[in-house]
């Protein structure tokens, strides 16, 4: 969904089902010379929510690098969290198949894991239990 400001003629922010909110990088304009023009408008919706992304997955790969797993999980929304998560999974696969060391990546994935089961079993928000 999206979020509306000014009178529902700006858009401002995207809405996940599950409730997590991302501010648009642009906002887009249903009125004036959009008004009437649905196709326009929403085409430049379109366009904003993957440059939104690809902003924010952007953000989220610098603070994966910089802070624990578990915390930086909790604190990007579910589908940046799956961008990175992909993004970094791949690097290091990669990495380890030209070291020929998968043995101490999958340790460290078990790793990862159960620390993942540990938190899902402590006390967390609605919205972190569903993206983690």
């Amino acid at each position: 969904a999206v979020r509306f400001e000014k009178n529902a003629t700006i858009i401002a922010g995207m809405q996940s089902g599950e409730g997590e909110t991302i501010d648009m990088v642009r906002e887009v304009s249903v009125a004036g010379e959009n008004e009437g023009a649905v196709e326009k408008w929403l085409l430049e919706v379109e366009e904003d929510m993957m440059d939104t992304l690809r902003h924010q997955i952007n953000k989220s790969n610098i603070a994966y690098a910089n802070s624990s797993r578990i915390q930086w999980c909790c604190e990007w929304p579910g589908q940046v969290v799956l961008g990175t998560d992909c993004y970094y999974w791949t690097i290091e696969v990669e990495d380890h198949l030209d070291r020929k060391d998968l043995a101490s990546y999958l340790k460290k994935l078990i790793d990862q894991l159960l620390a993942i089961v540990e938190l899902v079993r402590g006390e967390m928000s609605k919205l972190n239990r569903v993206t983690v």
